[in-house]
């Protein structure tokens, strides 16, 4: 989808071609199959510092604390573009309020202590704590933003 979404904010065509997984896309970028992915940092950063692969930009709106040489997207051409990838923690319907409320303090409180940050680091992940209210906020405002895409494409579920 990230893909998809710059071809569209760039007016640019390319043929998507899927993998079921970062390395073999790695593999397959490295070993001149194909000539580009959106593939994470953490997977790509020992192949760019190798010198194997050219980091173009990364698909945030900022630049990744484990690749400060590398530029935002925006910064790279493609303004406005912002591609984050989410974890949310979900729970079933209907788990009572007071459930929730535990399971939301003691995850924020997880997420804030240094072997977890210093974990996401590594994997350049930026831990977001917060409310289910913000969390389902941010998932409303990425729906809107990706389902314009999703239909451009024609994406369907199985």
């Amino acid at each position: 989808l990230a893909a998809e979404l710059l071809l569209s904010m760039t007016s640019t065509s390319m043929l998507h071609v899927p993998y079921k997984g970062p390395a073999a896309a790695t593999i397959d970028v490295v070993g001149g199959q194909v000539h580009c992915g959106f593939l994470a940092t953490p997977t790509v950063l020992p192949q760019v510092k190798a010198g194997k692969l050219t980091a173009l930009a990364v698909s945030t709106v900022t630049r990744s604390p484990l690749a400060p040489d590398v530029p935002a997207a925006a910064e790279a051409g493609a303004p406005g573009f912002d591609a984050p990838f989410y974890l949310v923690l979900f729970a079933r319907k209907g788990v009572p309020e007071a459930i929730l409320a535990r399971m939301n303090r003691e995850v924020v409180k997880a997420l804030e202590s240094p072997e977890i940050r210093e974990r996401a680091a590594v994997l350049d992940v930026v831990t977001l704590g917060g409310t289910p209210q913000e969390a389902a906020k941010v998932l409303k405002e990425a729906a809107a933003k990706w389902a314009p895409v999703v239909q451009r494409i024609g994406l369907k579920l199985d």
